[in-house]
């Protein structure tokens, strides 16, 4: 349930991998390359969907301290499913004021603009 998002200085961009996922691609001796990855590449932490530790924003949701605001990875497993039903619901009314905003922006500019 756990992914880790990780810089890939190869590729040059943001990765993800499972915390089960096999090292195939880091030397050393670390069969799991969640283990693998040097610290300083690691961006985020997500338990499913939602990040619980975020270096950039300061995020820390698995030991609630800094913008965790105190809660821990135990109230974060507990809660998920809540916070999952809001998240969804708050993803259909922004698909709903996207779709607002293209109906409005197609009929002021005319939709023979838009027309492929």
């Amino acid at each position: 349930d756990f992914t880790v998002q990780y810089y890939d200085r190869v590729e040059e961009s943001i990765d993800e991998a499972t915390f089960d996922a096999p090292n195939n691609s880091v030397s050393g001796n670390e069969d799991l390359f969640v283990f693998a990855i040097p610290e300083h590449r690691i961006v985020s932490v997500k338990y499913k969907q939602q990040i619980v530790w975020d270096k950039d924003q300061r995020v820390d949701r698995v030991f609630g301290s800094m913008k965790g605001n105190g809660e821990t990875i135990d109230v974060v497993i507990e809660n998920y499913a809540d916070w999952k039903k809001e998240k969804d619901e708050q993803d259909h009314i922004n698909r709903q004021r996207q779709a607002e905003v293209a109906f409005r922006i197609k009929t002021m500019l005319g939709k023979e603009r838009f027309d492929v």
